[in-house]
């Protein structure tokens, strides 16, 4: 008879998902296209350094990490939690957070089969996460950058913005 743990590691090896498999909240999208996504989104949001690793092979509980650079630890929270919220509007929920309240410089996203890794620069430097796993396959990814749509509204031009700017007759 298998004793506990080594059960618990057999049925979590067996229930893990393949890279390519469809992801339960979303049957079109993969998690390489999801980790892909996460880090487009990242970008999008000031985002930097942005390496995703293939630690499919290497780790049981997840697929890939996605590895940022954020300005500083309120970049990094601010950066996490835009992913977060990004995510939950498309109806893909976290698993887990950690390091979203406090002055580490580093908050993970667990959204299952990718991890999400915002570190500051002190902090990535220091932690050297993806020089951790040199091991494991890293994926090309670049930035697509997005335009930047201005809205019509109020305050549309900068002599708008200025109380000073207002013509006399």
């Amino acid at each position: 008879m298998r004793s506990r743990p080594e059960q618990a590691r057999r049925n979590l090896l067996r229930c893990r998902s393949d890279t390519t498999t469809p992801l339960a909240h979303d049957p079109t999208t993969t998690s390489e296209e999801f980790a892909r996504e996460l880090a487009q989104n990242a970008a999008d949001k000031q985002g930097t350094e942005i390496v995703i690793l293939d630690v499919s092979t290497a780790l049981a509980i997840t697929d890939f990490f996605v590895i940022i650079t954020a300005r500083n630890t309120r970049h990094a929270q601010a950066l996490a939690r835009a992913l977060d919220v990004g995510m939950k509007q498309k109806g893909i929920l976290r698993r887990n957070v950690a390091g979203m309240n406090g002055d580490s410089g580093w908050v993970l996203l667990d959204f299952e089969t990718v991890v999400v890794h915002v570190f500051s620069s002190e902090a990535r430097e220091y932690w050297q996460l993806a020089e951790l796993r040199s091991d494991v396959p890293k994926l090309d990814f670049t930035a697509v950058e997005t335009e930047v749509v201005e809205e019509e509204g109020w305050f549309s031009t900068p002599e708008d913005l200025s109380p000073d700017s207002i013509d006399e007759p």
